[in-house]
């Protein structure tokens, strides 16, 4: 009746109006005795003049126009507004199946807990109700709703449980005959492999992506995932109905972590600057939700998740924190504990109770160490559930996770309790388990499951010609290889790479030969450089702390030695100029912004600034004249090549690239630089540096997508005779598997769990 409806949206004409008027006067029109509003849609609460009212008395009211909606009454009526009131306080109002057969049980079990006597049993939000509403899988059950509906009096005349123990007596002599009862036959379960059109597959976007590669709304009718806008990443959105995504304005700065909002209208995602967005898939409105402290999923992993109770839960650097979703301040959830790193990739519990959590163990390259762990929003206490990582909820009431080999399990699991009840059965295998235990699949809570099998990688070094001619024979062959760099006579390489016992340093002859390892302390030993001499090897470890500098001898006899700066700096790269001078470039994460400095080593070592823009100052490159510092900034909106004097001296920056840059490096004859373009090409610029510099030409000598990329480490390395690269080739060693989307998943999933 108060319900007004205003180019398809609905507009409330009642008390919350007077109510309003009231507050901002000082004085509720509601006083003792006295209850304002439609009786038929007054929470028990609201109808015994109570005066601390709670959001949880609009799900009441809300709970009882949807069952006006379906069948076709209120949930109490009477036949003066007392009788009402006095029904909406003692009796439960009868099952809206009873007046309409046809309403799903999820929906009456809805329903059901949003007219609960007791606030408290109600829905948290109105957020959580569409979750449940939207969800097939709902039952509503738990403790803290069984107690609630154990409390409704229950109604016992004769006639009624007489006409119950005969309805009784006939529905078990009918499943005698039949052999079975009335049971809606289980959904059908459909597999079918999609395209994601559009896909960023390959070029610098790539290396700055992280974490899970695409989300799927709670009602499962669409998805988002990376997707290609020119030289960068940009989300695409595709509907479950449609052939082709449509990109979502404003988020070409996406780096991780897509999450749809409850109501599946809006997503939030991190930024290439370590900050929280919403985006609204309508109006393309975006909005910061946090700024500063978030952590940086490419060092630690992390990940965020919008909540059915419409809080963005995002991890922090020292735990996890949750903000409102339309902004403003954020309060503590978790606190990370000795020898955890991060609690990353989020999934929030419909029962609001807690969280999934991935606990990234200190020992990152550990794959044991990791775990699944729950966190109880009450204590902020963290549970340790199994070991494996990327925990996700499937409201068939399991924690679905992935373990270190790949497999898919599921273990039958409380969310009201927090607790894991039975043991883990194995699903399936071939699953990824990559970065901080991120793995790619996705659940809704309909019941919708996306899912795409890992492609297994090797990398390999090839010898490559100005014109793209790659040398059949391979350079050398590894798992993983991370910022490969040829010694002064480039007789032999240098890279990172990953085992069991974490990322090291490693060399190699150009030959072939043996793989001789130089580091063995820490988990994070990489961004290396040979000093001029050949004889040592600059690197960022994290043995002492993250990003301490360190020197080692080349030929592997000696052992590292820490270099001290005078101020605690992390490291993210290092460049000798010569045996007295590096180059080193540091990061501020509360900005997300790197900053490029000159180190003179010796007895006093200091420090001089080179490059501090407010944007992020990547990967210096010295001339080999040491007259030039060549790097990539984004302090033009996007990776651009930049160059500028060495030492700092008057002549200001020169800008070289023109359509996106990354990952410079001077030729030996110092008269061209190399750098990968927007497109993932690798261009040659002729230049000249006297009487200043200038660039004469820019040439394209090759596409370099099918080539490792990484704007915070160069992929490649330049020979004496700037004629020939040494480029990291990705190679697949299997063909890739098809992305897999499957609708009703939960009927697989209790079939293959039954009995656990």
């Amino acid at each position: 009746e108060n319900i007004l409806l205003s180019n398809g949206r609905p507009i409330v004409a009642d008390f919350g109006i007077a109510l309003a008027v009231s507050a901002a006067s000082g004085a509720r029109v509601t006083e003792t005795g006295l209850s304002l509003g439609t009786p038929h849609y007054m929470s028990p609460e609201q109808a015994t003049a109570e005066k601390d009212l709670t959001s949880r008395s609009d799900i009441y009211a809300l709970g009882s126009v949807l069952y006006e909606m379906l069948a076709g009454t209120p949930p109490h009526t009477g036949a003066t507004a007392q009788q009402i009131i006095m029904k909406i306080v003692t009796e439960a109002a009868r099952p809206v199946t009873e007046l309409r057969r046809s309403v799903p049980p999820h929906v009456a079990a809805a329903v059901d807990i949003a007219l609960e006597k007791v606030a408290a049993d109600r829905f948290p939000t109105a957020a959580a109700f569409a979750v449940a509403l939207r969800n097939p899988a709902f039952t509503g059950t738990g403790p803290v709703i069984a107690a609630g509906r154990a409390a409704r009096p229950l109604r016992r005349e004769p006639l009624v449980l007489g006409l119950a123990a005969v309805a009784l007596m006939c529905a078990v002599a009918l499943a005698t005959v039949l052999g079975r009862g009335n049971r809606t036959p289980p959904a059908a379960v459909n597999r079918f492999a999609i395209e994601f059109a559009d896909e960023v597959t390959s070029g610098p976007s790539v290396s700055q992506l992280a974490g899970p590669a695409f989300a799927i709304s709670d009602d499962g009718a669409k998805f988002a995932y990376f997707g290609a806008s020119g030289v960068l990443a940009q989300i695409l959105v595709r509907s479950r109905d449609k052939l082709t995504p449509e990109p979502v304005p404003s988020t070409t700065d996406v780096r991780c972590c897509l999450s749809f909002s409850p109501d599946g209208e809006s997503l939030a995602y991190m930024t290439l600057s370590s900050a929280v967005r919403t985006v609204s898939l309508q109006s393309g409105v975006s909005r910061i939700v946090v700024d500063s402290g978030v952590q940086d999923v490419t060092i630690y992993g992390g990940g965020l998740d919008w909540g059915p109770d419409g809080w963005i839960y995002v991890s922090m650097t020292d735990g996890i924190a949750r903000f409102p979703g339309d902004g403003g301040e954020g309060e503590r959830v978790s606190t990370t504990q000795a020898n955890q790193r991060t609690h990353g990739w989020i999934d929030v519990l419909p029962s609001g109770k807690g969280a999934l959590l991935t606990v990234v163990p200190e020992a990152r390259f550990d794959a044991d160490g990791y775990a699944v762990g729950v966190v109880d929003f009450a204590t902020q206490d963290v549970t340790i559930l199994v070991q494996g990582g990327y925990g996700r909820y499937a409201a068939s009431g399991h924690l679905v996770f992935v373990r270190s080999d790949g497999t898919l399990l599921a273990a039958p699991f409380d969310q009201n309790r927090l607790v894991v009840t039975g043991d883990a059965v194995p699903l399936d295998t071939g699953m990824t388990f990559g970065s901080y235990g991120a793995a790619q699949f996705a659940l809704s809570p309909s019941g919708t499951m996306l899912s795409r099998r890992r492609r297994p990688q090797r990398f390999s070094l090839r010898v490559v010609g100005r014109d793209g001619t790659v040398a059949a024979e391979r350079a050398s062959e590894l798992p993983w290889m991370n910022g490969v760099r040829l010694s002064p006579d480039a007789r032999r390489w240098a890279a990172s790479t990953i085992s069991g016992e974490g990322e090291h340093i490693v060399t190699q002859d150009v030959a072939g030969g043996e793989v001789m390892r130089l580091t063995f302390e820490g988990q994070r030993n990489n961004r290396h450089s040979w000093s001029n001499s050949g004889e040592d090897i600059y690197f960022s470890s994290d043995r002492d702390n993250p990003g301490a500098l360190f020197v080692t001898p080349a030929n592997g006899t000696g052992s590292a030695r820490r270099i001290t700066l005078p101020e605690p700096r992390p490291v993210f790269d290092v460049v000798s100029v010569d045996d007295s001078t590096l180059i080193i470039r540091t990061d501020d994460q509360a900005a997300g912004a790197g900053d490029i400095l000159l180190v003179h080593l010796g007895a006093d070592t200091t420090v001089t600034s080179l490059v501090a823009t407010p944007a992020a100052d990547l990967a210096p490159a010295v001339s080999p004249d040491r007259r030039w510092l060549a790097y990539q900034s984004e302090v033009s909106g996007r990776h651009e090549i930049y160059v500028r004097p060495l030492p700092p001296a008057t002549g200001g920056t020169f800008r070289v690239s023109i359509t996106g840059g990354t990952e410079p490096a001077w030729a030996h004859s110092g008269r061209e630089l190399f750098y990968r373009d927007g497109n993932g090409d690798l261009v040659a610029v002729a230049v000249s540096t006297t009487p200043t510099f200038r660039v004469v030409s820019r040439q394209v000598l090759f596409p370099a997508t099918g080539f490792a990329a990484n704007p915070f480490s160069r992929q490649y390395d330049v020979f004496p005779d700037d004629q020939r690269f040494l480029m990291n080739l990705q190679e697949a060693q299997e063909l890739e598997i098809q992305t897999v989307m499957v609708l009703n998943w939960f009927e697989e999933l209790r079939a293959r769990t039954a009995g656990r």
